[in-house]
């Protein structure tokens, strides 16, 4: 039940909720959630939601309250570690929080140190198109027509990202811009298209008619387009974060880059890591007792149906795939854009491309087992790809909480400030140097 007093205003309801945000208190601040919100967000619990996207709350103000099919929405205008946001609490016809939704949000990006021996330059990727993006070049000292540098640009993970790649205090593409820019390397990162315009992203793509192609190629091409025209920039690389890492090779090829680097992702399509993991799952609650045998093969039965529609689905013409779902959680249409865009073909027909896939042992995302070990087995012999292993650091590049043991589900691991690790900088600065 939602923790509410139905003698509130939806303006004294949404202070209320805000002060515990402020204040930390997220047991309170969930208890004033619906049922449903509260059930929605068992896996990725509101804490997580609010500081891994905006930071911790700093100040708020009340702006305003409508209505409309039964929801009050109170805007609410507020001041994060990292940056200004504006969002709707939209409460039901109880007074329970029924939803947030962000508005707005003007992300504050990390800026160099003092005495830095770069600079940070804004830019817009796409600017006067359709879909312009903020982002922030990182340019060493020094770096001239007569004396170019290589750079690189940075694409991130699924969803909406800013240009730091922020989850919680961590800002990994931050790090990765400070060492390389530090050591003679232009870095290129931008805010996602989602992060930038997910309103708008949402009303013409709806749910189903977003693509890899929407998400990451096409501003990547504007990037990079972007850099081709700086005279004080020689070689350009590409850096492929996550599910970022499994379109980089395709955008590679497209761009004709010098190189790319995959970090912490996968050859796989996601209905053949969504199958696996279930798989596991499924055994796991056996051993543990959870699930008789009998429910487990009735489990296992209805995962084999799902995964012959999705194998059978993307092989579709596109036009049929409009609304169709994959394991009743991902459009199809996406995961077709993401099957047609898997590194490994690309990584075999372009040889003379360098590539260097890094791994962390201890990542629960991508892992050494179903993932890096596909990555060294199908590269093997090959001489331009690189490959290097991290035993104790996590998906983000960082030291990892748990070193020993199996690997646990646990994205609070992220709640802990951390900092890319120095060596995994360090044979990223060298290859690209060795490969300039």
């Amino acid at each position: 039940m939602a923790n509410i007093n139905l003698n509130q205003t939806p303006q004294e309801a949404a202070t209320i909720f805000m002060n515990h945000i402020k204040a930390g208190d997220y047991t309170a601040a969930t208890a004033m959630l619906s049922p449903e919100m509260q059930q929605a967000l068992q896996a990725l619990p509101l804490q997580l939601q609010m500081e891994g996207r905006h930071g911790d709350l700093l100040s708020f103000e009340v702006l305003s309250s409508t209505q409309a099919e039964g929801f009050d929405f109170v805007a609410v205008s507020a001041d994060h570690n990292k940056g200004a946001a504006v969002h709707n609490i939209i409460l039901d016809s109880s007074g329970a929080v029924a939803g947030i939704q962000p508005v707005s949000f003007a992300f504050q990006p990390k800026m160099p140190p003092e005495g830095a021996s770069y600079t940070a330059q804004p830019i817009i990727i796409g600017e006067g198109g359709s879909w312009p993006l903020d982002g922030l070049l990182t340019m060493p000292q020094g770096a001239s027509h007569a004396s170019p540098v290589p750079a690189i640009i940075l694409i991130p993970g699924s969803g909406a990202n800013n240009m730091d790649s922020s989850l919680f205090q961590n800002r990994p593409f931050f790090d990765i811009a400070d060492y390389l820019s530090s050591n003679g390397i232009a870095v290129l990162r931008f805010n996602e298209r989602a992060f930038s315009h997910g309103m708008q992203v949402a009303q013409i793509f709806g749910a189903t008619n977003f693509t890899m192609q929407e998400e990451y190629v096409e501003d990547a091409l504007l990037a990079v387009e972007l850099l081709r025209k700086d005279d004080r920039i020689g070689q350009v690389f590409l850096l492929g974060h996550s599910m970022g890492g499994i379109i980089a090779p395709r955008i590679a090829e497209e761009a004709g880059l010098d190189g790319v680097v995959i970090m912490a992702s996968s050859p796989r399509p996601l209905h053949q890591i969504w199958y696996d993991q279930n798989i596991n799952l499924i055994r796991d609650a056996v051993n543990s007792g959870q699930k008789t045998p009998a429910e487990a093969n009735e489990a296992l039965a209805l995962l084999a149906t799902q995964m012959e529609h999705a194998i059978n689905a993307v092989t579709l013409p596109a036009g049929e795939l409009e609304n169709v779902f994959l394991f009743d959680m991902f459009p199809a249409l996406y995961e077709q854009s993401l099957v047609q865009s898997l590194p490994l073909p690309f990584i075999a027909a372009n040889t003379a491309r360098p590539v260097l896939i890094l791994q962390a042992g201890r990542d629960f995302h991508t892992t050494v087992k179903d993932d890096f070990q596909i990555f060294l087995d199908a590269t093997a012999g090959m001489t331009h790809v690189t490959t290097r292993l991290y035993e104790t650091l996590n998906h983000l590049m960082m030291t990892a909480i748990r070193q020993e043991g199996d690997l646990v589900v646990d994205v609070m691991e992220y709640v802990i400030p951390g900092r890319v690790d120095t060596q995994v900088l360090r044979d990223i600065t060298d290859w690209i140097l060795e490969n300039k």
